[in-house]
């Protein structure tokens, strides 16, 4: 910060404000900043000044903050670029199959969510042989729709041919969300 921020302060004035988060009042998306252990959100930018400020956000104390404290980004810029990937696979029922064939066997039933007809099932088992994955306890009625959906995480290695990693190591990674990593090192300061 260039000035000090008291605890009625309605302005932030801090040293480049291309470095925090761009606030979007169209959809209610604050910019969030830390200043000690106060978050304080804004919904303005107008060069280096944050304005139109909610302090002492998410239950933070509004605190006085001398001119040379430590402004720290917490918007959602911030964020790791990473999602995990969900695959359905759609059925039908015939009123008497109960074993459905995926193209990769779930290790346990926690691996996969079954749906019948709309609604989450827990009555099912995993095949043990590769061409049959779930099988359910009843047969669903003609025309009942099964969805059997996998969520599936990534890795931050490079990924091998036939393993999780291909023994790069983390640092030597090229994946999006190690770049992320490298290009916006984190600024963890301890609070005692």
């Amino acid at each position: 910060m260039t000035t000090a921020l008291n605890k009625d302060s309605t302005e932030i004035h801090v040293q480049n404000a291309t470095l925090l988060g761009n606030p979007d009042p169209s959809i209610n998306t604050p910019g969030v900043v830390f200043i000690g252990t106060e978050r304080i959100a804004y919904f303005e930018k107008d060069g280096n000044v944050l304005k139109r400020l909610y302090r002492g956000t998410l239950g933070t104390a509004i605190q006085s903050h001398t001119a040379d404290a430590k402004v720290v980004d917490a918007s959602g810029m911030q964020s790791l670029p990473y999602e995990d990937t969900t695959t359905t696979t759609t059925f039908t029922g015939d009123g008497t199959t109960v074993s459905f064939a995926l193209s990769y066997l779930p290790d346990s039933t926690q691996d996969i969510t079954v749906f019948v007809g709309g609604s989450k099932t827990e009555d099912f088992t995993i095949g043990s042989d590769s061409t049959t994955a779930v099988i359910l306890d009843v047969a669903p009625a003609v025309g009942v729709q099964i969805n059997i959906v996998r969520k599936t995480g990534s890795v931050f290695y490079n990924q091998g041919s036939t393993t999780a990693s291909d023994g790069t190591g983390l640092q030597q990674s090229t994946n999006k969300v190690v770049q992320f990593m490298q290009a916006k090192p984190a600024d963890i300061s301890l609070i005692l």
